[in-house]
């Protein structure tokens, strides 16, 4: 019976050793598929640091944009004090030129009323030769006033013609920078935008495949449990049958006890698993060989 049990083993082994090399072969793909995906993990790690890398490039021009913005900023800043200044002193010659127009006016007024013949006649008019130069000293330093007016009525049009060329040349140049300082500043802008979306994009990839990786670890963890497991049942089953055989060999005595009609056993009473056993009580004197160069083909009790 005991044989039976270890053949029955012995037939049955195939069937769950099959199931156990298919867990082994999940076991294997399940590591590879580990492997893969650590690979490809790998592999957005170092996307990361070259991205990392991209990004300080970045942040270098970055900063040099910052830092050219400002210099942008602070010549739209210079360009309005200049247009601010140049307002004021255009202002304060419009002011001169008005008072220089109005001397001038003024002057024509009594010039009309006056005429410059009556300045002669007074020169003639004179008591003495004295009285008459200072009279005529007079009358020329109005007519070189009435000329320094119309002189500086004049130089003050022309500088008035120039600081409203420069106005709007400053003018110019403010709203100038101003449109540079704004695109710099945009694609500053746009910029961080585009290096905060990418490196976002890039954390939630290597978050799913850590995920991922995680998952296939429990998965090939479990499998090796299992396999572990169905060994050790295995490894119990092949004891257990070995153990039984190996009694039985051992000629323990069988269950069903001694067959009808088996020859006696003789005074210890072993039979084999055959049903064999000793024909004569007595000790083993000879077993069966060769014996001094002939062979001895029997055995002797």
């Amino acid at each position: 019976m005991a044989l039976a049990v270890f053949l029955s083993l012995a037939l049955a082994q195939p069937a769950r050793a099959e199931t156990l090399s298919e867990t082994r072969r999940k076991r294997e793909a399940a590591r590879q598929k580990q492997a893969q995906v650590a690979a490809r993990l790998d592999e957005l790690q170092a996307s990361d640091a070259e991205l990392e890398s991209a990004v300080g490039v970045l942040s270098g021009q970055v900063k040099a944009q910052e830092a050219s913005a400002e210099a942008a900023g602070q010549a739209v800043r210079a360009a309005v004090a200049a247009v601010t200044e140049a307002e004021g002193r255009l202002a304060a010659t419009r002011k001169r030129l008005g008072d220089l127009r109005q001397a001038v006016v003024g002057r024509a007024v009594s010039a009309y009323m006056r005429p410059q013949e009556e300045g002669i006649t007074e020169v003639m008019q004179a008591k003495d030769l004295g009285e008459a130069s200072r009279r005529r000293t007079l009358l020329n330093q109005v007519n070189n006033t009435d000329r320094n007016v119309m002189d500086q009525l004049r130089s003050v049009g022309q500088d008035l013609a120039l600081q409203q060329a420069q106005l709007e040349k400053a003018r110019k140049l403010a709203e100038d920078r101003r449109r540079a300082e704004q695109t710099k500043l945009g694609d500053l802008v746009r910029a961080r935008q585009e290096q905060q979306r990418l490196a976002a994009a890039l954390d939630e990839r290597i978050r799913n495949f850590q995920s991922e990786a995680d998952t296939v670890a429990q998965q090939e963890a479990g499998l090796s449990t299992l396999i572990r497991t169905k060994e050790a049942e295995v490894a119990a089953q092949v004891a257990a049958a070995q153990a039984a055989a190996a009694s039985a060999q051992a000629g323990l005595p069988s269950r069903a006890g001694p067959r009808a009609g088996a020859p006696d056993p003789g005074a210890d009473g072993r039979v084999s698993g055959s049903g064999l056993a000793w024909p004569l009580r007595g000790p083993l004197t000879s077993p069966f060989g060769y014996r001094w160069g002939r062979l001895h083909a029997g055995i002797d009790i």
